[in-house]
């Protein structure tokens, strides 16, 4: 984990990480948010205190509609 957000931190990349609960980990895997700032919303709300997942997602600025589009790549489970 350490490695990833080294190389986050040290090129201008367009991944970022996010840290997620366990509850917005069960909804991500079983599909039920069809926007990621749905995601996003729902994940404020939770408590990030008990044992927390990461995402690695990639934002790209899609420029025929001027909105961004999110990619996720990987999910860093914590157990």
């Amino acid at each position: 984990m350490e490695a990833v957000r080294t190389f986050l931190q040290t090129y201008d990349t367009d991944y970022n990480l996010m840290t997620i609960s366990n509850q917005t980990l069960a909804k991500l895997l079983a599909g039920k948010f069809k926007t990621f700032e749905e995601l996003n919303k729902f994940n404020i709300q939770k408590d990030l205190s008990e044992t927390s997942s990461l995402i690695l997602y990639l934002e790209i600025l899609n420029q025929n509609r001027s909105e961004y589009i999110y990619i996720i790549e990987t999910i860093f489970i914590n157990e």
